[in-house]
């Protein structure tokens, strides 16, 4: 299983989508990777467009978990 998958599967688990009202339980499983980003090519695209949500919605709390203990950015 890859850190990827892990972080999928850690979102399902949790319940969070279906707590928040985000996905049904039905689908929370098969849309839990929209909820994980991925360390590639598009990574910077993905968090401007993040970030520009995240602006655009000043009384929506959003959370950003970072988990960086697997890869070194500075290299």
């Amino acid at each position: 299983m890859t850190l990827v998958n892990l972080a999928f599967l850690c979102v399902f688990c949790s319940g969070v989508l279906v707590d928040l009202g985000i996905e049904d339980a039905s689908s929370a499983y098969l849309k839990s990777d929209k909820y994980v980003v991925r360390l590639d090519a598009d990574v910077h695209t993905k968090m401007e467009a993040f970030m520009r949500k995240v602006k655009q919605n000043p009384y929506t709390l959003f959370v950003l978990i970072h988990d960086n203990s697997h890869v070194d950015l500075t290299r």
